[in-house]
């Protein structure tokens, strides 16, 4: 199981392509909480939740440009959102309402489930980015790790009741 928070979650997502692109062994399953998927400005939320969260819209955006210094490489090469899940390692991703990255991920999520990936994504709607990290001090961030742990388990044939639940898009 590959795991990635933010810009991990871009990175879990990209280890993916690069497997599949050396011919190697996808994981068990990819978890991304509260993933990067694009490195350009998608989405309302990237500004409009700036006042709920840590990581500002215009930060995400900066992190963009040095992550592809010169544009050498490109937008679409460097977003996951431009690349096709379809047959690699079964995706859960979580995310937060009030996260910045709430719309691109959510678009991420239902273009690879109409491309036919296997992808499952919850959303915690009152919740900022990162969440997860608060731990037992927030009831949804304990619900979200709980979900992580089933979904590792599940990837492992430990926990076959693991499915969508009503935050599931």
């Amino acid at each position: 199981v590959v795991i990635g928070d933010s810009a991990g979650g871009h990175m879990m997502l990209m280890l993916l392509q690069a497997l599949k692109s050396a011919g190697q062994q996808q994981p068990a399953l990819g978890i991304g909480l509260c993933p990067w998927t694009d490195i350009g400005d998608r989405g309302a939320s990237l500004h409009a939740n700036d006042r709920y969260d840590l990581v500002q819209g215009w930060m995400a955006l900066r992190f963009g440009q040095w992550l592809d210094v010169g544009g050498r490489y490109g937008r679409e090469a460097l977003s996951p959102i431009e690349h096709d899940f379809t047959g690699l390692a079964p995706l859960y991703l979580q995310i937060g309402g009030r996260d910045i990255l709430h719309d691109m991920t959510c678009e991420f999520a239902e273009k690879q489930a109409r491309a036919g990936a296997d992808i499952m994504l919850d959303v915690w709607p009152a919740m900022h980015h990162d969440f997860q990290s608060l731990d037992s001090t927030h009831p949804d961030s304990t619900a979200a790790l709980v979900r992580i742990a089933s979904a590792v388990r599940w990837s492992q044939g430990e926990d076959a009741g693991f499915g969508p639940e009503p935050t599931t898009l």
